[in-house]
């Protein structure tokens, strides 16, 4: 099964259904189920972004996000380019 690393929490955000674009350079043909990898890395930024932008996610946001491992899966429907 094909595999994605994504940056906390951004990871968690897409597992569970808040976040259903992920923006890559690249292209891929893959359709289908994915596993979703959160990496070692934390974005502080993004989170402060996503609190920012969407205030009322607070309330359903982990205190602490897994890292380094797959945390879930998601499914590939659409690959577009600019």
């Amino acid at each position: 099964m094909k595999a994605l690393s994504i940056r906390q929490p951004w990871a968690w955000l897409i597992v569970n259904g808040h976040k259903p674009v992920e923006n890559r350079t690249w292209p891929t043909p893959h359709r289908g189920d994915l596993l979703i990898h959160a990496g070692l890395a934390f974005d502080e930024a993004g989170l402060a972004n996503v609190l920012a932008v969407f205030p009322q996610l607070a309330s359903v946001l982990p205190a602490r996000y897994d890292l380094g491992g797959i945390v879930g899966t998601a499914q590939l429907v659409a690959c577009v380019q600019e």
